[in-house]
């Protein structure tokens, strides 16, 4: 979920598909994803509250860029 948040606050179009059933492989998610330009606000808010709910703020700058 941070992988895609963070992917659409830097303005891409993200989908995500099972590889597997998650009773073989907890790592089982291909995530597509293609730059478009894509309106940024509420996703980079969205990163920030779930880092912030997790107790991960020590996190952030490696998810945003300066330029954020």
């Amino acid at each position: 979920m941070l992988r895609c948040l963070q992917l659409e606050s830097h303005g891409y179009q993200v989908s995500v598909t099972e590889l597997v059933d998650w009773e073989h492989s907890m790592k089982n998610e291909l995530i597509i994803a293609q730059y478009k330009d894509l309106p940024r606000g509420r996703p980079a808010q969205r990163l920030s509250e779930v880092l912030e709910t997790l107790g991960l703020e020590e996190l952030r700058e490696r998810f945003f860029t300066l330029a954020d």
